[in-house]
C-alpha cells in the first residue's frame, strides 16, 4: 500500500523540530483533488515523477511512459494548457514509443488567451519559454541515443525506429 494516496496534507519537520506545511507530488495532489469532485478513487492512478529531471514535462512524460508499458496503454490523450500542448504532445510520444497513439487536448490557458496573448507580458512569456521549449524532445533524443550511437555501444536510435548518421569505420 503506498501511503501517499491517504494523505491530503504532508509536513516537513526539521531538525530543530519546527514544522512546515508541505504537500504530496503533483500527481498525488491532483487524484485528491479528483476524489473530492467526486471521481471514485479507484478510477484514478497517480503517476509521480520522482527526481529532479532537467524538465518537469519530460519528468512526467518518462514516469507516464513506464507505467503506460506496464499497463500495456496503446492510446492516449494529454490535456493540457494553451501552447505547451505541442511540446507536451511530442515529449509524450517519445516517451512511450511510436507504438502508442498519443493525442493531445489544448485547453484554454486563462492567463495567455487564444484571441488576445500578445496583449500581455504573460502572453509573451509563455509563448517565448514554448518556443525556446521546442526542442526539448530533440535535446532528450539525443541524450537518450547519442551516446551510444556515437560510441558504436548498444543498439543506438536505428533500433527504435529512429535514423541515424553515423561516422564511417576508417
Amino acid at each position: 500500500m503506498n501511503l501517499n494516496y491517504l494523505q491530503s496534507r504532508s509536513w516537513f519537520i526539521h531538525r530543530d523540530d519546527v514544522s512546515a506545511p508541505a504537500w504530496p507530488t503533483y500527481a498525488q495532489s491532483a487524484r485528491q483533488e479528483l476524489i473530492g469532485l467526486g471521481v471514485p478513487a479507484d478510477r484514478i492512478v497517480a503517476v509521480p515523477a520522482y527526481g529532479k529531471p532537467g524538465s518537469r514535462s519530460w519528468g512526467n512524460a518518462h514516469a507516464f511512459g513506464i507505467r503506460a508499458r506496464t499497463d500495456g496503454i496503446t492510446a492516449f490523450d494529454i490535456a493540457t494548457v494553451g501552447v505547451h500542448a505541442r511540446r507536451s504532445r511530442n515529449l509524450f510520444q517519445l516517451a512511450v514509443g511510436n507504438d502508442v497513439q498519443v493525442g493531445v487536448v489544448a485547453l484554454n490557458d486563462p492567463w495567455c488567451g487564444r484571441d488576445n496573448w500578445w496583449k500581455s507580458y504573460r502572453g509573451w512569456y509563455t509563448l517565448l519559454k514554448e518556443v525556446v521549449g521546442a526542442s526539448e524532445p530533440d535535446v532528450v533524443e539525443i541524450k537518450r541515443w547519442g551516446a551510444a550511437s556515437w560510441n558504436r555501444e548498444g543498439p543506438g536510435p536505428a533500433a527504435h525506429g529512429h535514423t541515424t548518421a553515423r561516422v564511417p569505420e576508417q
